[in-house]
C-alpha cells in the first residue's frame, strides 16, 4: 500500500519542521507555512515557492 499524497506532504513539512528546529528554527509566518505546505503538496516547485517567498518577505 502506497502512501497518500496528503499523508506524504504532513512527512514532508514535518521533516522540514525537524530540520529547521535542529538549527534553532522554526516558520512562524502563516502566508511562509502556506507556501511551504504547497510545496509539499507539490503544488507549487521549490523556485516558485522562492520566489513568492521573497516578493513576501521583501515587499
Amino acid at each position: 500500500m502506497t502512501d497518500s499524497p496528503i499523508h506524504e506532504a504532513i512527512e514532508r513539512v514535518t521533516f522540514a519542521d525537524a530540520a529547521l528546529g535542529a538549527a534553532g528554527h522554526e516558520i512562524t509566518d502563516p502566508v511562509l507555512r502556506a507556501l511551504l505546505d504547497r510545496v509539499a503538496r507539490e503544488e507549487l516547485t521549490v523556485a516558485e515557492a522562492i520566489a513568492k517567498m521573497r516578493r513576501h518577505v521583501q515587499g
